[in-house]
């Protein structure tokens, strides 16, 4: 193998490594606590959503107190080592700096889905070489989530979503300022619309939203899967995104596009295990979560508002305070003799509404609906005011983490 690929790839053996982006803390202080447990993470998530860019900021980090020489990074697709097992690539890199078995290094592979029987290949260098630390991503998280299953026991799983609302604002360089308060629910807006593709949020080119879609459905699901429909297969991914957040069923979908429920069912679980989409059940017994209509949401505000064709702020909104609350835990909907309450996590019932000021008519649903499940009700606004008879009112700003 060519040495100065090895060094294109490792700056940070030849001089001072610039940290890269905009520090996800959160991603950081996972991997290494994983690392600290497993010694093999694999990274998955939304294509292009800053995988790669996580792993050289954890490279980053770990300069501060690790030899440059002890970390080591490439991408496995390209075309120089496509003939090399990665435990020959792994011994090129320790003949560089004449590094034994017995020391300790960081291993960090970048597309790993490419090569074919990766999970067997890393099974080999995790059982053989103890002192090693292995991150590994790649862009088709389908093939790294299936295929890790064979290294059970051996490794841990980090998802990366995209840029929260704080990491956004970091993005595009915003400052909050006390005396400005008034310009938050500007940045709200804006990023419910933009969404968090790190790309995305910096060149506002909405043919990279189509891009990665396509990229997702044409590369990642349709040769995997074995897809016959590609074509209504994108369809129905659109037509999902200008209902998102109403009542879906299966059958009504296959009425739709012509396809049978079967095949419908199985698009769904494929863009969910994509990344693409989140399906949202009804809160109540196994028959009622499995029978009643799903309601689904999109992984990302920015391909939801570009791939929908221009959807009403108001299921912007619903999706964005989906993102947020699905952190918590759980998330299911509730209904009850046609009321319906857009969601309840962890007892607490949630009604999204993009309006500067709730009145009693708002809140006649989240009143209606009876379940002993439900500890707290919360109507979530533009903006937050007091409460209305006995419910509370918050903000998007508060949902997001803002303080």
């Amino acid at each position: 193998m060519n040495k100065e690929l090895l060094y294109r790839y490792n700056p940070w053996w030849e001089g001072e490594f610039k940290f890269p982006g905009v520090k996800r803390t959160s991603y950081l202080k996972e991997l290494d606590e994983k690392l600290s447990t497993r010694r093999l993470v694999f990274v998955y998530g939304l294509r292009r959503c800053g995988k790669t860019t996580i792993m050289k900021q954890f490279v980053a980090e770990k300069l501060k107190d690790t030899d440059a020489s002890n970390i080591f990074f490439i991408s496995v697709d390209h075309p120089a080592i496509s003939e090399m097992s990665l435990l020959n690539v792994v011994d090129e890199y320790r003949s560089i700096f004449r590094i034994g078995r017995e020391q300790q290094a960081y291993i960090l592979f970048d597309e790993v889905h490419a090569r074919e029987g990766f999970e067997k290949e890393l099974k080999v260098l995790y059982d053989l070489e103890p002192n090693l630390f292995i991150i590994a991503t790649g862009s088709n998280s389908l093939i790294i989530k299936h295929r890790s299953g064979h290294l059970v026991g051996r490794n841990a799983r980090m998802n990366v979503d995209p840029l929260n609302f704080h990491e956004y604002i970091q993005f595009r360089s915003l400052d909050i300022n006390p005396s400005e308060g008034y310009l938050l629910g500007q940045y709200i807006e804006d990023f419910m619309v933009t969404g968090g593709m790190p790309e995305y949020v910096l060149t506002d080119d909405p043919q990279y939203i189509e891009d990665v879609v396509e990229d997702i459905i044409y590369k990642d699901i349709v040769p995997r899967c074995n897809i016959q429909t590609p074509v209504l297969m994108k369809k129905m991914f659109y037509l999902i995104c200008q209902r998102a957040g109403r009542r879906l069923t299966a059958s009504k979908l296959s009425r739709v596009l012509g396809l049978s429920r079967e095949t419908v069912t199985n698009y769904l679980n494929l863009f969910q295990e994509a990344f693409l989409i989140d399906i949202v059940l009804k809160e109540g017994t196994p028959n009622e979560r499995i029978y009643s209509p799903k309601k689904v949401y999109v992984c990302d505000n920015g391909i939801l508002s570009i791939i929908s064709g221009g959807i009403a702020k108001g299921a912007l909104a619903e999706n964005l305070m989906y993102l947020a609350l699905r952190k918590k835990g759980e998330v299911t909907y509730l209904e009850q003799g046609g009321k319906e309450v857009d969601f309840l996590v962890k007892g607490t019932a949630y009604e999204i509404k993009y309006l500067d000021s709730i009145v009693d008519n708002d809140i006649k649903n989240i009143k209606a609906v009876k379940s002993r499940k439900v500890k707290k009700r919360i109507m979530v606004a533009r903006k937050p005011q007091k409460s209305i008879d006995g419910i509370d009112v918050i903000g998007m700003a508060d949902l997001l983490g803002v303080q």
